[in-house]
């Protein structure tokens, strides 16, 4: 009787498929599984803060990025309560006091015996885990905003996971880094003032930027038109980096198929996407994303949202999906040159879109029948 089994591979062969499950390929936090978490956040700040913190996740560098960012950014809020409010830092020195006080905040302090030179390598060590505090912030329900004070205490480390070094009783803060949402918050205001300052201020940005903000307030659609080389694509990029955590930019690729539809607004937003993803799941962890309410699409190109085909005999899929979200209150913007307009009309023909007249200077709008 012939086995089914086969022998192993010879590991000397070489396969370049067995490195894509580097983690050096882990591409950041997938936002439908963040939008679940930011949806039990009361506060929009706090929520912008978690679609922040998951946009940052994607970018170069990732949340480790972030991390990095805390401790050089804000080096006064290293160490435990007592620390911190000493304002002596590792160095000290330390009354006994202070030093019982500071052994019961780290995590195993009882355990442990007190000696200055440890600090610093007790600190360090709970820092190693700050990257991955900032991932569980989130996605983990359990933590709870509104519980923005410092972190719980009981002797002997009641109050501490010894297991990851962490609160554990569902506090936003960490006991090696003080004011952690705080200095979060402080950080992403920085680079909210980093982008108001990178944009020349002109008349044609200012209306943009002002249509922009209408439809992230009315949670609306609003459409910008204009011809190539005016500034609507990096004024539009520059309101995205201005609100981070409630706008995302999309640059829409060309083709007729939903797939390459799903998979630009994905990729954006950061959802599972691949070449072997059907539209239809990628549909689905894109409209649990958006159907939270709290991030805007800004669609670049948006004359590919209608098929390329000069005769229009049907409604484009791609507007039927965006009329959708927006009738559910997710706001769009609809940037494009004036050939998006001359297929709106063009698709006047199929019995699905009625033009209006002009609606008023710098904030065009289409009527859906």
């Amino acid at each position: 009787m012939s086995g089914t089994r086969r022998k192993a591979v010879d590991d000397k062969r070489f396969n370049q498929e067995r490195y894509c499950s580097s983690e050096a390929f882990n591409h950041g936090l997938l936002a439908n599984l963040v939008a679940k978490r930011a949806k039990l956040i009361e506060d929009p700040e706090d929520r912008a803060l978690v679609y922040w913190l998951q946009q940052r996740s994607h970018a170069e560098g990732g949340i480790e990025r972030v991390a990095a960012d805390l401790v050089r950014e804000f080096p006064e809020r290293i160490g435990t309560r007592t620390m911190v409010e000493t304002g002596k830092g590792v160095a000290g020195p330390y009354s006994k006091e202070e030093a019982e006080e500071i052994m019961l905040e780290i995590p195993g302090g009882r355990h442990r015996q007190w000696h200055p030179d440890s600090l610093e390598e007790w600190i360090s060590e709970g820092l190693e885990g700050l990257a991955d505090w900032l991932r569980k912030l989130c996605l983990d329900p359990a933590i709870d905003f509104n519980r923005k004070g410092k972190p719980d205490r009981a002797p002997g480390g009641v109050g501490y996971s010894r297991v990851n070094e962490f609160p554990s009783l569902g506090s936003p803060e960490v006991w090696c880094f003080q004011d952690l949402v705080k200095s979060l918050h402080a950080l992403r205001s920085r680079e909210i003032a980093e982008a108001e300052s990178d944009l020349a201020p002109t008349e044609i940005t200012r209306q943009i930027q002002e249509d922009m903000e209408y439809a992230l307030e009315s949670r609306s659609l609003v459409i910008i038109e204009g011809l190539e080389r005016m500034g609507k694509s990096a004024a539009a990029k520059n309101f995205c980096r201005r609100n981070p955590g409630k706008a995302v930019y999309v640059r829409l690729e060309s083709g007729t198929d939903m797939a390459t539809f799903y998979r630009s607004i994905a990729r954006a937003l950061g959802t599972a996407c691949n070449a072997q993803r059907k539209a239809v799941e990628m549909r689905t962890r894109v409209e649990e994303t958006l159907h939270e309410g709290d991030l805007m699409l800004v669609i670049d190109e948006a004359h590919h949202c209608f098929p390329q085909a000069r005769r229009v005999h049907n409604a484009p899929p791609r507007m039927e999906w965006v009329r959708d979200m927006v009738d559910e209150g997710v706001p769009f913007v609809l940037i494009g040159t004036p050939q998006f307009d001359a297929q709106c009309r063009q698709a006047r023909g199929t019995g699905w879109l009625e033009c209006p007249p002009d609606t008023g200077p710098g904030r065009p709008s289409y009527g859906f029948t």
